[in-house]
């Protein structure tokens, strides 16, 4: 099923992710999570979505890949699972959360449906 906008959608995401980090600024980073979880439920909504979700997992930015590999967790564990230990092993904030999303997704606590 083909989405409108998935490519503008798909940015949007992009750009939420990226300012969930605005480490400075939790009013602008918890605005950014809601854009961005938002998003993710209407793009998980479809396999074109998901696709697309997918696919930010090779961005440049580390917060795109974190977000994406998260969110992808649920079906493509086996390369969202991959980039999430890359992420981790560089240690930081960001190292910190993809374990964190990891030690979550095997314990079976994690979720997105909320």
């Amino acid at each position: 099923m083909k989405i409108d906008g998935l490519e503008e959608r798909l940015q949007d995401y992009r750009t939420a992710a990226i300012e969930t980090s605005v480490r400075n600024d939790p009013k602008k980073a918890n605005q950014a999570h809601d854009r961005l979880h938002k998003l993710y439920k209407s793009l998980r909504a479809t396999s074109d979505g998901r696709e697309a979700i997918f696919r930010l997992m090779a961005d440049s930015d580390p917060n795109v890949r974190l977000w994406a590999a998260s969110h992808s967790l649920f079906w493509k564990p086996d390369d969202a699972r991959r980039v999430l230990e890359q992420i981790a092993a560089c240690g930081g904030l960001l190292g910190f959360d993809a374990e964190m999303v990891l030690k979550e997704f095997d314990a079976g606590r994690l979720t997105f449906d909320y």
